[in-house]
C-alpha cells in the first residue's frame, strides 16, 4: 500500500532504486495484513445499551464523544494494540536514525546482507516514512464495544 502512495504522490523514487524496493516488496509480499480483528471492549459509565452517549453519524461512519469517567475498557485486542505499537516505535525509530536496527538489538527487520551497511538510502527511507504516514494518519480499526455492562450483567 505504501509503495503504491509512494508512486501515487510522485515521491522521490528513483529508478535506480527499483531491485531494493522490489527486494522489500518480495520479502513482505507473503504477510497478508489486509485483514484485521476487531478490538472488543466496553464502557461501564453509561446506560446498558448506550441510550445516554453522545453518538453521531456521519455518512456510513458513527463518531463516539466520550464523557469524562466514560472510558473503553478493552476486553479483548491488547495484542493488536501492542503489536501496533511495536510497529510505529521501530518506524519511527529507524526514520529518525536513518539506519536499520539489527534484530539482535530489537529491530524488526533488517534486509539479508545488510548488517555491515544498515544505512537507509533516500528511496527506503521515502518508503518507510510513507509505511509510518499510512500507520498514523490512515488506518483504521473496527471496535465493537459493549454498552453499560458491568460484572455480573
Amino acid at each position: 500500500m505504501a509503495l503504491l502512495r509512494c508512486a501515487a504522490k510522485e515521491s522521490p523514487i528513483t529508478e535506480g532504486s527499483a531491485g531494493g524496493l522490489r527486494t522489500m516488496r518480495e520479502t513482505w509480499s507473503g504477510i497478508s495484513a489486509a485483514t484485521t480483528t476487531p478490538f472488543t471492549g466496553n464502557i461501564r459509565n453509561c446506560s446498558l445499551g448506550g441510550d445516554d452517549l453522545d453518538l453521531e453519524k456521519e455518512g456510513g461512519s458513527y463518531f463516539l464523544n466520550l464523557l469524562q469517567g466514560q472510558i473503553i475498557m478493552v476486553v479483548d485486542g491488547q495484542h493488536r494494540r501492542f503489536g501496533y505499537s511495536l510497529v510505529t516505535d521501530w518506524l519511527n525509530d529507524i526514520l529518525m536514525a536513518g539506519r536499520y536496527v539489527s534484530v539482535r538489538k530489537g529491530g524488526l527487520y533488517l534486509p539479508e546482507g545488510r548488517e555491515e551497511t544498515p544505512e537507509l538510502s533516500q528511496d527506503e527511507l521515502a518508503v518507510w516514512g510513507s509505511v509510518y504516514e499510512e500507520a498514523k494518519a490512515h488506518c483504521t480499526v473496527d471496535v465493537t464495544l459493549h454498552l453499560g455492562l458491568r460484572s455480573g450483567s
